[in-house]
């Protein structure tokens, strides 16, 4: 498990919850939430939350690109003309 510089109890977000919320914003550090010590979420400031996911997005984007150029994928007609030839309609 990767290592949080902040982390607290369940019941000790509920008890401060609205002054955790108040103090995200630009925070840059995430705040593990645990339950009887196991982690459970993570409290991130919205802006971090959303460069997190366009990053991850770009990532996908680019490993999905050198599949392509790997030829793990196949065009979508030879995709349907494959299944169409295994599975015929029956009339």
């Amino acid at each position: 498990m990767k290592r949080y510089e902040r982390s607290m109890s369940v019941d000790a977000f509920a008890e401060h919850v609205d002054g955790l919320v108040d103090g995200l914003t630009g925070d840059e550090l995430p705040t593990l939430i645990t339950a009887d010590g196991k982690p459970k979420a993570v409290l991130l400031d919205i802006a971090r939350y959303e460069e997190r996911r366009e990053t991850l997005a770009l990532v996908r984007s680019v490993a999905m690109e050198q599949e392509v150029r790997e030829g793990k994928f196949r065009p979508l007609k030879t995709c349907f003309v494959t299944f169409a030839s295994a599975h015929p309609i029956k009339r």
